[in-house]
């Protein structure tokens, strides 16, 4: 039996993703039981910073909730006959990956099949969703300020993990990015409480205030339609 999007957090609290787990999983695949590999695919995604390195690991049968290619390097890596609930794809890289007739039941982040990374190979995709993306913002009709914001709220609100390193938050919006909109987003966000700034191992990391996610949402929702001052104070940098 799979584990849910609940159950491998479960299971993220009771290993860490070192030498002994893949020690185990690999242990498992060799007795046939692949779905263990594939909650352990699941979770090492969903806990991985930048880089998540899987060391050639195999595996050809079992059944994933959701896996989270955003803003990641995913390295060795070979899926074959799995069948995957959800697959978000966003700002990832990908180093010696495949997926390979695989059923995935919603794709986020691509509108077609010739969208699609190279790596997947063969898939059965039964819906696709055309998120807008961090790359996707550029076409938006808007000032690169309100672009600037928009993926501002995407990387903290909307994406994967407690938080973003500073560094971060320009990855895949380079064309676009607004350095002077950028710094007055985040002193308008920590002066209002919108998000907290702590000192990290390799800079500041910038964590969300959940409470306020709805409030991000309509930003990100509305627009040009809407009348919140943070994102009517882009409209006039």
């Amino acid at each position: 039996m799979r584990l849910e999007r609940f159950g491998v957090r479960v299971f993220g609290n009771r290993i860490k993703c070192g030498v002994e787990p893949e020690k185990f999983v690999r242990l498992c695949i060799n007795h046939g039981n692949y779905q263990v590999a594939c909650d352990y695919i699941a979770l090492k995604i969903m806990q991985s910073n930048e880089i998540c390195d899987f060391q050639g690991l195999s595996v050809s049968d079992g059944k994933i909730p959701y896996l989270e290619f955003v803003e990641t390097e995913l390295k060795n890596l070979h899926l074959s006959g799995i069948e995957i609930d959800e697959v978000t794809i966003e700002a990832a890289r990908f180093h010696n990956v495949d997926v390979r007739d695989c059923v995935i039941g919603s794709l986020k982040g691509v509108g077609s099949t010739d969208k699609l990374p190279d790596v997947f190979q063969n898939c059965h995709i039964e819906r696709f969703q055309a998120a807008l993306t961090i790359s996707r913002i550029s076409e938006l009709n808007l000032p690169n300020s309100q672009k600037t914001l928009l993926a501002l709220i995407k990387k903290l609100f909307f994406q994967p993990g407690a938080g973003r390193q500073e560094q971060a938050l320009l990855r895949g919006a380079e064309n676009y990015w607004d350095t002077v909109a950028a710094q007055d987003v985040l002193s308008y966000m920590q002066h209002h409480d919108l998000i907290l700034k702590i000192p990290g191992d390799h800079g500041d990391v910038f964590i969300p205030r959940r409470r306020h996610t709805r409030r991000m949402a309509r930003i990100w929702e509305l627009q040009s339609n809407c009348d919140d001052e943070l994102w009517l104070n882009m409209r006039r940098v």
